[in-house]
């Protein structure tokens, strides 16, 4: 005389795995997130691999995604397959009310109170490419193309590009300061 529901008991042994889990995770067992604009967010344990042996257990946050190391050794000598690849996920899916919101807050370099402007990244991002490109180029010969320098009217060698830096360019190969140079 009663119903028989088949979703009560295909989803039992689901909850029955995930409830201590569950419970693990409310008291931050597994620690809180480092990244301080993550504001204590606690952590759930997670695999980088579902292949027994390969990596150890990882630490997720759910509210930057991002993975951390374990502080404690008792987690870091845990098999990250143990829980696997899905386990975070798995959990908000059937809880979906514990997910935190998203943090969109990041943190804004600044100098004495003023933000650095975009560009100065660009110029650092450039002074690093032309610095790995010198090394390359030291390492593995310039293939018969000789370092290009600035001539005193600020001007190239026919058939490479000049790009000059804005502030505080570093010395080239040879040593004098300029721009940073590509062949065109």
């Amino acid at each position: 005389d009663r119903e028989f529901d088949i979703s009560v008991h295909y989803e039992t042994p689901i909850l029955l795995l995930l409830n201590p889990q569950l419970e693990k995770y409310k008291k931050a067992d597994f620690g809180r997130c480092p990244r301080v604009l993550c504001h204590n967010q606690p952590l759930l344990p997670v695999g980088l691999s579902d292949i027994a042996y390969t990596k150890t257990v990882k630490l997720y946050c759910p509210r930057c995604e991002d993975i951390y190391n374990p502080k404690s050794s008792r987690h870091a000598a845990i098999d990250g397959a143990y829980y696997g690849t899905s386990f975070p996920h798995m959990l908000f899916q059937v809880y979906p009310n514990l997910l935190p919101q998203k943090s969109s807050d990041r943190y804004t370099p600044r100098i004495f109170g003023f933000k650095i402007h975009e560009i100065a990244r660009q110029h650092r991002w450039q002074d690093e490419q032309r610095e790995e490109m010198e090394q390359r180029l030291r390492e593995h010969g310039a293939g018969g193309i000789a370092p290009a320098s600035v001539s005193g009217n600020g001007t190239a060698p026919a058939g490479v590009g000049v790009g000059v830096g804005v502030g505080g360019s570093t010395p080239s190969v040879d040593g004098q300061r300029g721009g940073f140079f590509w062949v065109v």
